[in-house]
């Protein structure tokens, strides 16, 4: 949304496409991209953990912010 906002992008469908590339990037260069095996499975499995990981820490984040706002 940031980008929206500063016009770095021009429609917020494009935040999408802009994480998914920086995903891929952030893939390939952990070696995750290619064809492979039982370990290069584990690798993915393992990355997608720690989203998961780092997605719950961020709901909690927003959801400690919302409580702690008397405005809300």
């Amino acid at each position: 949304q940031q980008l929206y906002l500063q016009r770095r992008i021009t429609s917020e469908a494009s935040i999408g496409k802009i994480l998914f590339a920086n995903g891929h990037k952030l893939a390939a260069n952990r070696g995750l991209t290619a064809a492979g095996g039982p370990e290069l499975v584990e690798k993915r499995n393992e990355l997608l953990r720690d989203f998961k990981e780092l997605s719950r820490r961020l709901d909690r984040i927003r959801l400690m912010t919302l409580s702690d706002d008397p405005g809300r």
